[in-house]
């Protein structure tokens, strides 16, 4: 956000994928050498392998390192996590609805905001007992609902706003209509492909005239 230039922006951006590709990739690689040394840990549960690994071959500079680690990843990613849907929830679908609202009044919003965001996030995690289905079914909603409308709107010159909002409603729609029905073919490629049709039927049906098009907005 602070790159001196648009090129330095450009390949930090693509340095910063590269790292968190390649630290992610650390604990996958342990998890695999743990399985290949250690068959028995493989046939429990799959979350512990890591921890367990840790515990074996590491001091207890190492395991405080790593736990304390673990805690700051989690409590750094909940709150953000939490404070960013809100932000947003206050800002793009609240505040519009107020004229000339005062700051006091806004912080408010966005602090009901994180509450409301807090309680449903808490009520989805009792819901469920299993952490990988919970952040799987928190990445799939970006790609069934963000993934094609921010595509189409850097790189398709057509792409308008009726087909972005068609997008987001139609992949999400379709999404929890597969995950419902368990249909054979996997949601995420059903809310996917629900997510394109949106984004093409939104475009090419409601477009504006070219008179409306070429008028400059006031």
């Amino acid at each position: 956000m602070s790159a001196k230039s648009e090129r330095v922006a450009q390949y930090s951006s693509y340095l910063g994928a590269l790292m968190y590709l390649a630290i992610g990739s650390l604990p996958l690689l342990i998890v695999l050498c743990a399985q290949q040394l250690y068959p028995d840990l493989g046939a429990g549960d799959p979350s512990t392998i890591l921890p367990d690994m840790v515990m074996q071959h590491g001091n207890l500079f190492i395991q405080i390192l790593f736990f304390g680690a673990l805690l700051s990843a989690i409590m750094s990613t909940t709150s953000g996590a939490i404070l960013a849907p809100a932000t947003v929830l206050g800002e793009n679908l609240v505040k519009p609805f107020f004229k000339d609202i005062s700051d006091k009044k806004f912080l408010l919003i966005i602090r009901l905001s994180v509450v409301a965001v807090s309680a449903i996030a808490i009520a989805m995690a009792f819901s469920s007992q299993d952490i990988y289905e919970l952040v799987a079914s928190s990445s799939v909603l970006s790609l069934v609902s963000l993934f094609v409308p921010l595509t189409a709107g850097l790189y398709w010159k057509r792409a308008n706003q009726a087909g972005a909002n068609l997008s987001i409603l139609l992949g999400t729609a379709g999404y929890i209509y597969a995950e419902l029905t368990e249909t054979t073919t996997p949601p995420l490629f059903v809310g996917l492909l629900w997510s394109i049709a949106g984004m093409l039927i939104g475009t090419f049906f409601f477009r504006k005239s070219p008179a409306a098009e070429a008028q400059p907005a006031t």
